[in-house]
């Protein structure tokens, strides 16, 4: 489930713009879950940060809110590392907010954004 290497290794935009409207309701379901989890805030937020990585990209700093929730907590390896490719921290994402019982359709929405095939343009 959520395997990394589904995922495009290659393309020149972001899946927030490529995707924008196949993720973005899709984090926004994630995040009402979390609101009733706080544990969970922070895997969502690496999730929308890492949407900003370019496909097949690092996980590189940046100024965003995003960014600094993720990156100030703590995360597992899995799930947050820097300098390290994005397709497995997404991955790790995913599986930690699928076992803590997070919406279903969410997350398999925004898998199936991430997948897209526009991302390996």
């Amino acid at each position: 489930m959520y395997d990394h290497t589904d995922l495009p290794t290659s393309g020149g935009a972001q899946i927030r713009q490529t995707n924008g409207d196949d993720y973005k309701p899709h984090l926004a379901t994630l995040a009402a879950f979390a609101r009733q989890y706080p544990a969970m805030t922070p895997y969502v937020k690496a999730l929308t940060h890492l949407g900003w990585v370019l496909p097949g990209g690092v996980n590189a700093p940046s100024e965003s809110v995003a960014f600094l929730a993720a990156n100030t907590v703590g995360l597992p390896p899995a799930c947050w590392s820097l300098g390290e490719p994005a397709a497995p921290q997404i991955s790790g994402n995913m599986r930690v907010l699928a076992a803590a019982g997070a919406p279903v359709a969410a997350l398999d929405g925004l898998w199936a954004a991430y997948r897209k095939e526009e991302n390996n343009a």
